[in-house]
């Protein structure tokens, strides 16, 4: 749930790109953005909570592509999915592979190719 979406505003594309910027969050640090013990919790938190930052094995780019998608002023977020998709393969054409903390003990490789797939399968359901 975006922040205007918790206020009751009308809604449009950007609240997709929030919703986007959530997956790929859970995706990479394997947690919700924000969190709570219940929806009044959870509410509270994505209205005032800043997001945590990603972890510091992950290149910056990254993290500075979700919390822009993530922010809570919508006017402050990528303004359409074209700006987005472009931070990303940017960020695909300058980064082979990713390393992904799945525990202390195990890690699996995901390339940033296969990040940019996520997220456009995703965005093409809107």
């Amino acid at each position: 749930m975006s922040p205007e979406q918790a206020r009751a505003e009308e809604l449009d594309a950007r609240t997709d790109i929030w919703s986007v910027g959530v997956i790929l969050y859970e995706i990479l640090a394997h947690q919700q953005p924000f969190g709570g013990t219940t929806p009044a919790d959870i509410r509270d938190s994505i209205l005032t909570q800043k997001v945590p930052a990603l972890s510091s094995d992950l290149p910056g780019e990254v993290g500075t592509i979700i919390e822009k998608s993530l922010r809570k002023d919508r006017d402050d977020r990528y303004q359409n999915v074209q700006a987005m998709l472009s931070d990303l393969r940017a960020f695909k054409g300058t980064r082979g592979t990713l390393r992904l903390r799945t525990s202390q003990i195990r890690r699996h490789r995901v390339s940033s190719q296969q990040i940019v797939c996520m997220v456009w399968e995703a965005l093409t359901l809107f």
